[in-house]
């Protein structure tokens, strides 16, 4: 009948016209919603929005929706993704996501503290440091913003890009990875590449096999070779 198909349409409109909705993760029981990380993300809508508060979370997180990761310090600094030395700590596998303010440390062997396997994403103001491969790794990754994070010690390379391109990596600190600061690879073509610093490094910033990159205003002291082309 009329009546049903404009009841069935106004429950319709209801539905995408819902607002999106906030998670808090807590490490201590009963104060946020949950106390895993990935608990949250199991449990969101794309488009929802999850505050993370201080404290170590040994996880590897998946984000597989399109979600805002906010990490809060609450008392005792930015929340921790602790990856106890196997598997990634946090992976970014859907398109659109946000992920700012988290330490993302001690990835495994063949793993990294940020994975981006989607495009699309902002990943800004995080601090990736021992971690037992790469720190930041792109792999076929396009369209995002990388800015503002502080990526140490990484094993192999502190910023990589594999076949990902229409990247932007800004202001930027890469340092002290035993590889390169900043390395893109295997057509990892049209990216911007611009006022970061990679020092102490093998490599400050190091291309290979990529073409039409602009890299512009990078400060790159101290490495055994600042820029490889």
């Amino acid at each position: 009948s009329m009546t049903l198909l404009i009841g069935i349409f106004f429950f319709v409109l209801l539905m995408n016209c819902a607002e999106a909705a906030t998670l808090t993760v807590d490490p201590t029981p009963g104060v946020g919603d949950y106390i895993t990380i990935q608990a949250a993300v199991n449990a969101a809508t794309a488009g929802d929005t999850i505050w993370v508060s201080s404290g170590t979370y040994y996880e590897n997180v998946d984000v597989n929706k399109a979600l805002t990761l906010q990490g809060v310090d609450s008392g005792s600094g930015l929340p921790v993704v602790d990856g106890g030395g196997s598997g990634g700590a946090i992976t970014l596998s859907a398109d659109g996501c946000s992920l700012q303010g988290f330490v993302a440390r001690n990835s495994g062997s063949a793993n990294y503290g940020i994975t981006v396997s989607s495009s699309s994403n902002t990943i800004s103001g995080n601090t990736v440091n021992g971690n037992n491969q790469r720190g930041i790794s792109l792999n076929s990754s396009n369209f995002n913003t990388i800015s503002g994070n502080s990526v140490t010690d990484a094993i192999q390379h502190g910023i990589y890009l594999t076949s990902s391109s229409n990247n932007t990596i800004s202001s930027n600190t890469a340092n002290g990875n035993s590889g390169s600061g900043i390395y893109l690879t295997t057509t990892s073509n049209s990216n911007i590449v611009s006022a970061n610093t990679a020092s102490n490094n093998q490599y400050g910033i190091r291309l290979y096999a990529s073409k039409g990159n602009t890299i512009t205003g990078n400060t790159a002291n101290n490495n055994d070779d600042g820029f490889r082309i």
